[in-house]
């Protein structure tokens, strides 16, 4: 789940669906006018987070994308494994980190291969107020 800048917008990730379905937020926190905000097709969406420009990072399998509302593909980055979530963060707010992890249906834990990609972008991570 992530908030869309202006506190207005709740966008939940649908991971089965492939959809990113969107709700008003209220004045008293409740949750209206559910609608769909983008569908890429296909599985994904384990975590999404959204950047100041309301647009919203997504993991597919080893892809991830930025959408727009309605699911213009923006970016597109590939990686070597499944990404699991997606954050913007750093001291300027304009690093993703992708948290990934190789997949084969279960974890071992005896050979971790989880890892963590920073990547450098220029849409930045919302104000928090």
């Amino acid at each position: 789940m992530t908030i869309l800048p202006g506190g207005k917008t709740l966008v939940c990730a649908e991971s089965f669906t492939g959809n990113l379905t969107a709700f008003d937020i209220a004045a008293d926190g409740s949750l209206g006018n559910q609608r769909l905000w983008a569908n890429i097709g296909r599985q994904g969406h384990d975590g999404i987070c959204a950047d100041a420009e309301g647009c919203i990072w997504t993991s597919a399998g080893p892809t991830v994308m930025r959408l727009r509302e309605g699911g213009e593909v923006l970016d597109r980055i590939e990686l070597d494994r499944m990404c699991f979530a997606v954050m913007l963060g750093g001291a300027d707010g304009r690093t993703l980190f992708m948290v990934a992890n190789q997949w084969t249906g279960s974890i071992d834990v005896k050979n971790p291969t989880g890892r963590i990609y920073p990547r450098r972008h220029p849409a930045r991570r919302p104000s928090i107020s």
